[in-house]
């Protein structure tokens, strides 16, 4: 039973995110269940992103991101003070939604097995915050993939983060 629920998370999650074509149902039962669901476009996706972040993101600026992660309300590029670009991507839902809970596991579950070097999740330390917030950090060579979810206790959302942080050179 505790499939079924899993599945109808995942079709919720592509029932009501707007931005990008969505799997239909019958795809995510043939597909096997849920994580196969939310991978159909998750590897080819990370696995661009990877490659654009090889170069530090050096064809993408703030005003040219890379095409958005399926479904994201909204992907833009930002500067840290060490030059590394990074791509950060959102997904927004109601306070707590089961759906958020499952795109955050599918990520989580599906992106290792999109790159044969990808390190192991590390998780992130617990913040001294009332609201709810977990993260797990990746590393594909020099490249840093981030997952988190964040719920917004006064806002009556939570949200999903996936961000991925350019290469450098010394």
């Amino acid at each position: 039973m505790k499939g079924w629920s899993i599945m109808n998370a995942i079709i919720q999650v592509f029932g009501r995110l707007k931005s990008r074509a969505v799997v239909g149902v019958s795809t995510v039962l043939i597909a096997g269940g849920a994580t196969s669901a939310a991978a159909a476009n998750l590897c080819p996706d990370m696995v661009q992103l990877i490659d654009h972040a090889q170069t530090n993101f050096a064809s993408h600026t703030t005003e040219n991101a890379p095409q958005a992660l399926a479904n994201a309300q909204k992907c833009q590029m930002s500067q840290s003070l060490s030059g590394a670009q990074t791509y950060h991507c959102t997904w927004q839902f109601t306070f707590r939604d089961v759906a958020a809970t499952a795109l955050f596991d599918a990520y989580n579950t599906q992106l290792p097995t999109c790159f044969s070097n990808m390190s192991a999740a590390i998780k992130d330390q617990s913040v001294n915050h009332p609201d709810f917030y977990d993260q797990r950090q990746y590393r594909v060579g020099p490249i840093g993939v981030s997952v988190s979810l964040k719920d917004k206790t006064a806002l009556g959302l939570t949200y999903v983060f996936v961000a991925v942080t350019g290469a450098i050179s010394d």
